[in-house]
């Protein structure tokens, strides 16, 4: 049986957000990086945000915790995974038993 139009539009999405999940932390460091105050994350907190560039190594270790939090908030634990290879999957699976049935 021939794979259906459905089941090669599922696994282009999945091939085309895969990369995407872990550009996704890389693109919040350099975010962190450059734009700092930016109202959702931690340093936005602070009176003296930006003020200061002496504590770039303090910086540093709370950009890369926020960027592993958001790793794992957003692309890991989150149901970004579990849509792609458990919904998707099962979905494309029912498609092809329904159509093995009604032959």
């Amino acid at each position: 049986m021939p794979i259906s139009n459905g089941i090669k539009a599922m696994k282009a999405l999945i091939c085309m957000v895969e990369p995407g999940l872990f550009s996704y932390a890389i693109l919040l460091f350099l975010l962190l990086r450059f734009l700092p105050c930016m109202p959702p994350f931690i340093l936005s907190m602070f009176e003296t945000c930006g003020a200061t560039p002496a504590r770039n190594g303090f910086e540093l270790g709370l950009h890369i915790f926020e960027v592993w939090m958001g790793l794992h908030l957003h692309t890991i634990f989150s149901g970004t995974t579990w849509i792609l290879y458990v919904l998707f999957v099962g979905i494309s699976f029912f498609l092809h038993f329904f159509r093995l049935i009604s032959r």
